[in-house]
């Protein structure tokens, strides 16, 4: 199990911006404890990218179900 902010990097996975060079975009999965979701979330450094169903915030990942604990992160194998 996995619950720290710093997931493995994919060395497949950039993004371009603006002509700046591209940026490290990780994916995870998220697993509520409270509705049982799963959903894969993308990262760039320690940074949720902009997802509408989850939110970052104390250092955890949190699903808009209402959950207090937040979510478990898994890598992809």
């Amino acid at each position: 199990m996995v619950t720290t902010l710093k997931p493995e990097c994919n060395p497949r996975a950039s993004l371009e911006i603006g002509g700046e060079p591209p940026v490290e975009v990780r994916e995870l999965v998220a697993f509520c404890p409270r509705c049982k979701t799963l959903e894969a979330l993308h990262f760039t450094g320690d940074h949720l990218l902009r997802n509408p169903k989850f939110s970052q915030r104390c250092g955890g990942i949190y699903h808009d179900c209402g959950a207090k604990e937040p979510c478990r992160l898994y890598r992809f194998s």
